[in-house]
């Protein structure tokens, strides 16, 4: 009727791919005079071995006591004899922190590798992994594009590109990257797992779901497989089949955070809070860093009426990961919309303005959520407002249009409105909303007989649409038509509520 509304969805993300390919030997390590074997242990050997003794701890410090005494041999430095030796010793030590999710301490040390002039490929792979982990997705894009500058065919690098300008919601360049990994190795299933991620990004569920298809059929022991098919089956409402590919996914791996957070969001759209916060809470479990399950166990606590816990996890998923406050302000801004919590709504959309203020849907939503709080015209100014940032738009055409019908104001520039959004509707229920929008002016502006044209137009597309319903039995009541109290008594039943719209109509 009045408005269309954007949905939002729980925030998802699919299984990801970061292996680190730091290799130990050839030119990466290049040991001088200073590092002959004595009879004791030496501590590079312990800080270089990727065997799973001794612990990653134990790696850690060899690497570091490595580090001490080669800096300590200040001649050797100066002559440039360590300098290499130095800057892989630190690239091996990120290495081990970030294999046990040190990503800060991993990034710090890669950054030193690189400052003391290391030329690895690999470093600045598994640096772009380390910034990934942390959410530092644009530093991430940055570090694997040096690496593949460095080694053009470096296919690991070009998937987890691929994963980074994904994770950003560029999904038109990760296509460009991973048509690139094709043609390195067309038939890795890598390459083809994140080509079949992007089609269902794309919005071609089902040719997504084929091809994971053909993914389990070539490794049936694949999880990520199951666990991005259950994805796009969740996208299609499939939610049945989309928990069993979860379930399958987390039988075959256990410690599969994507499967918990996915599952969480199928079971809370099938109205399993139980289940679903059970799952966010395992997904936490196994990715305490995962900010998108933070704000999605903070957005399922404000649905409980936790309030306190709610803002609380709010606000540490957005210092977890600041780039989650337009789609976090936005979904909570609808949740409370949708309650009629109007000005807890505005409180959140006005942060969407604030943060983003060139964004026409920030300025419209809450003007939304100013007009329904009761402050027309601060609502209506909103409208106004985001119509001249995108004037093409036809929703908020028709929001200029319905506000101003409602409350009696401006009727010219309320059909103007109207006109403009019925001319730029190419969809048919749009176009039935924007109809019954005009229908509303025309009464306004006691034009019966366009009003009733306007709403049997209207109801021809949709004829269960309870305003248009209500609308044209006003409106054959003034013509002297029959059959007008039979549409007001319809549309009641459809909706009691209908007759709001109309409360302040003079039809005198």
């Amino acid at each position: 009727m009045g408005q269309t509304r954007a949905k939002h969805t729980m925030a998802t993300q699919s299984a990801s791919i970061m292996r680190g390919t730091l290799a130990l030997g050839g030119a990466l390590f290049l040991v001088t005079a200073s590092q002959v074997k004595s009879a004791e242990p030496d501590p590079f050997d312990v800080c270089a071995s990727l065997d799973a003794t001794p612990s990653v701890q134990t790696k850690i410090e060899a690497c570091s006591e490595t580090i001490k005494q080669t800096i300590g041999n200040r001649a050797a430095l100066k002559e440039n004899k360590d300098a290499e030796f130095l800057a892989s010793t630190y690239a091996i030590r990120g290495f081990h922190k970030a294999s046990i999710k040190d990503y800060e301490g991993a990034i710090a040390d890669y950054l030193i590798s690189i400052e003391r002039g290391s030329k690895s490929p690999s470093v600045f792979y598994n640096l772009a992994n380390a910034y990934r982990n942390f959410n530092k997705y644009e530093e991430s894009i940055v570090n694997y594009k040096k690496s593949i500058e460095l080694k053009p065919d470096y296919l690991w690098a070009l998937i987890n590109l691929g994963y980074s300008y994904k994770d950003l919601g560029d999904i038109d360049s990760a296509k460009v990257v991973i048509s690139r990994a094709k043609k390195i190795d067309p038939d890795n299933l890598d390459v083809i797992h994140i080509d079949a991620i992007l089609i269902g990004y794309s919005g071609d569920l089902d040719r997504s779901i084929s091809e994971f298809g053909k993914i389990i059929a070539q490794d049936p022991k694949r999880a990520g497989a199951y666990a991005d098919r259950g994805w796009s089956l969740y996208q299609l409402r499939r939610f049945d089949d989309a928990i069993r590919d979860f379930d399958k996914a987390i039988s075959l791996a256990p410690a599969n955070m994507a499967a918990y957070h996915n599952r969480a969001a199928v079971r809370l759209e099938k109205g399993d809070q139980e289940g679903g916060l059970a799952d966010l809470n395992e997904a936490l479990r196994l990715a305490p860093s995962n900010a998108k399950a933070v704000l999605d166990r903070a957005l399922l606590f404000t649905r409980q009426g936790r309030n306190g816990e709610a803002d609380s996890e709010f606000d540490r998923a957005l210092r977890m990961n600041p780039s989650l406050a337009p789609h976090a302000y936005a979904r909570r801004g609808k949740w409370w919309f949708d309650k009629q919590n109007y000005d807890r709504a505005e409180q959140d959309f006005g942060k969407l303005v604030t943060l983003e203020p060139a964004v026409a849907d920030w300025v419209h939503l809450r003007g939304l959520a100013r007009y329904d709080a009761g402050r027309v015209k601060e609502g209506i100014g909103d409208y106004d407002a985001a119509a001249r940032m995108d004037p093409e738009n036809p929703t908020y055409q028709n929001s200029r249009c319905w506000g101003r019908a409602l409350a009696g104001l401006e009727l010219d520039v309320a059909l103007n409105a109207c006109n403009q959004a019925i001319a730029r509707s190419p969809v048919s229920q749009q176009r039935a909303s924007f109809l019954d929008s005009r229908g509303r002016a025309h009464l306004a502006r006691k034009e019966y007989a366009d009003a009733l044209s306007d709403y049997d137009a209207a109801l021809l597309i949709a004829p269960k649409m309870s305003s248009a319903l209500y609308g044209r039995g006003l409106a054959r009541k003034q013509l002297n038509q029959p059959d007008g109290e039979r549409d007001i008594r319809e549309a009641l039943l459809l909706d009691p509520a209908a007759a709001k719209h109309f409360s302040a109509l003079d039809l005198g």
